[in-house]
């Protein structure tokens, strides 16, 4: 698989697999472990939420930045990008299509 990256934008993928990791990890706690039960999500639901999470992470993350000897937090414009878009973007993108995927998997 070709990933196409520059700085940061690599974060995106490993931001996707954590958010994946604990996301069904609280799943089989929730279900399993506290005994609750009623019908489970269906996989446009999970995913959604997988993909709103990474994109609030990606959005908080964009940025670079550094603390000036003044103490003021200065702002690096460094190119962070994942297949030619910028990280700031991705983190648009993400939560509207996690939430488009999450409306079509409470609907359905």
């Amino acid at each position: 698989m070709w990933l196409n990256w520059k700085g940061r934008g690599i974060l995106i993928v490993v931001y996707f697999i954590v958010t994946t990791l604990v996301v069904g990890i609280g799943y089989r706690l929730i279900y399993e472990y506290l005994g609750l039960s009623g019908p489970h999500p269906s996989v446009w639901t999970i995913l959604g939420c997988i993909l709103i999470l990474t994109g609030f992470w990606t959005r908080f993350t964009a940025k670079d930045s550094y603390i000036d000897p003044s103490g003021r937090e200065k702002e690096i414009d460094l190119e962070n990008e994942f297949f030619f878009i910028k990280m700031q973007t991705w983190g648009i993108y993400l939560p509207a299509l996690g939430l488009l995927m999450l409306i079509y998997g409470l609907l359905t």
